[in-house]
């Protein structure tokens, strides 16, 4: 028996995808659809709520423009919760976050892949439905991997988790919830997966805007004690790798807002990209990127 909470951009659910949960899930459950057409709740505050109104023992969180494509996906769900060390499941994460501030899927880039992140969805762009991207990142062929946070489009978590977390409501707008309770899930001591049989399509386009930005310093403010985190051992050059990569991809995402290298970040996280992060470094000067 699955809660399903939606925070929606409408006042009533899409018919569409009230009808595909239905025929695809597969076991009883309840669909709480948060009315946040005026924008009245940030997604901290609607997830909290919608928590408060639910009546079974797992919770599904999911955006309002995603479709299931298998079935039964919610008796696949029950039987990972069936594992009493589990506590949150989704189709998409990290193995590893970084020291330095990044999102999560920058650890890995089309020029160097370091095999630190997992996923199993379909993209479809929103406002061109012909165009439709299926991504799968299991490089040792699992049933599910156990990851270190996971991607806000779908995960699940035992209800009875949320006697000890919250949705943290100080960060404001609609960022870094799935990230700061997969943290806060983890730091109770409850395993986190990946898996690959729930097939999610996502119907989106993605906008990494100042208020991610913003989003992402509170989220690496509150964080920098436990990081960096990692769910798989990794050698000392595929950790340099996998942080340059997050480097690079949090630079573009910087440039890209106007947002000044120096400003963003704190001067201890400069000293530190300075020091272990040399020829990365003088690249970026070189290019007079600061």
């Amino acid at each position: 028996m699955i809660s399903i909470i939606i925070c929606n951009r409408k006042k009533v659910l899409d018919p569409k995808l009230e009808n595909n949960i239905k025929s695809t899930i597969g076991i009883e459950y309840e669909i709480i659809n948060i009315d946040n057409s005026d924008n009245r709740y940030n997604i901290f505050q609607a997830y909290n709520k919608g928590i408060q109104k639910s009546k079974y023992p797992y919770i599904c969180f999911m955006h309002d423009d995603i479709l299931y494509h298998t079935v039964n996906w919610g008796k696949n769900i029950i039987d990972y919760f069936n594992d009493p060390a589990v506590g949150m499941i989704g189709v998409a994460g990290p193995t590893y976050i970084s020291q330095l501030p990044g999102i999560w899927w920058g650890i890995e880039n089309e020029k160097c892949r370091t095999g630190s992140i997992r996923q199993c969805n379909l993209d479809t762009d929103r406002f061109d439905l012909t165009r439709q991207h299926y991504t799968l990142y299991n490089p040792y062929n699992e049933k599910a991997t156990e990851v270190v946070a996971l991607d806000g489009l779908f995960f699940c978590i035992k209800k009875e988790i949320f006697g000890d977390v919250s949705f943290d409501e100080s960060y404001n707008g609609f960022h870094f919830y799935d990230i700061d309770i997969s943290l806060q899930i983890k730091s109770k001591g409850y395993k986190l997966l990946c898996v690959y049989d729930v097939l999610i399509e996502h119907i989106s386009v993605s906008n990494l805007s100042l208020e991610w930005v913003k989003a992402s310093r509170v989220f690496f403010n509150k964080w920098k004690k436990l990081l960096p985190i990692t769910t798989c051992v990794y050698t000392e050059k595929q950790v340099k790798q996998i942080e340059e990569n997050n480097l690079q991809t949090m630079l573009n995402l910087l440039s890209g807002n106007h947002v000044s290298l120096i400003k963003y970040y704190t001067l201890k996280e400069l000293l530190h990209l300075l020091f272990h992060f040399k020829q990365f470094v003088w690249k970026k000067i070189k290019k007079r990127i600061f």
